[in-house]
């Protein structure tokens, strides 16, 4: 004869009851709840950081180049406005293709194109939108800045010897915007050199 044997239940170990699995399930949740939040807050930070960095990429890039532009070009024409630079010279041919260029903001952004178009040729930053300039001159001929004024008085481009350049730049998205302002001033080197050149 063959026994068969029974398997007998552990004492002891009955399951679990309904009330523990639901507490179980609801603190899976609120831990899967919280670790998706983290997610997406970390997910937010670094798009905030990348538009940072774009702000601050085009800052540095638009700043740079007009520096660069106005320091070395020959002059600055009388057509200049507070919000618009004329620029002789220099660097004008790579900018724009032409002996004058015009720097200002548009739809855009920041552009540059040759006197005489209306649209720009060069698109310099996107995220800048808009532009002041302040004028030095150079009242008494001695080569240096005496007083800065937002538009050319008649007649004296030539005194003209720094630009004062404020750029405010805007960056946003449907969850991010950052803005930011830099102001900076451009000598050019060509009209002191030749004042100073003068004054010896």
């Amino acid at each position: 004869m063959i026994r068969r044997s029974i398997p007998r239940p552990i004492q002891g170990n009955h399951g679990m009851t309904l009330v523990e699995i639901l507490v179980a399930m609801t603190t899976g949740l609120m831990i899967l709840a919280a670790m998706t939040s983290l997610f997406l807050m970390l997910q937010r930070s670094a798009e905030r950081a990348q538009h940072l960095s774009q702000v601050s990429s085009d800052l540095h890039i638009a700043s740079e180049r007009l520096v660069g532009w106005v320091r070395n070009a020959e002059g600055i024409e009388q057509a200049s406005t507070s919000s618009r630079i004329h620029v002789r010279g220099g660097q004008s041919l790579p900018l724009c293709g032409a002996v004058v260029c015009w720097i200002e903001v548009g739809p855009d952004g920041l552009g540059s194109g040759p006197l005489g178009e209306a649209d720009p040729t060069r698109s310099i930053a996107r995220t800048v939108t808009a532009m002041s300039v302040a004028y030095g001159l150079d009242d008494d001929d001695d080569g240096t800045v005496d007083t800065f004024a937002a538009s050319i008085p008649g007649g004296r481009a030539a005194d003209v010897l720094a630009t004062r350049i404020t750029l405010t730049l805007f960056s946003g998205s449907a969850r991010t915007e950052f803005s930011a302002e830099e102001e900076f001033v451009a000598v050019l080197r060509t009209p002191v050199f030749d004042r100073l050149a003068l004054a010896d």
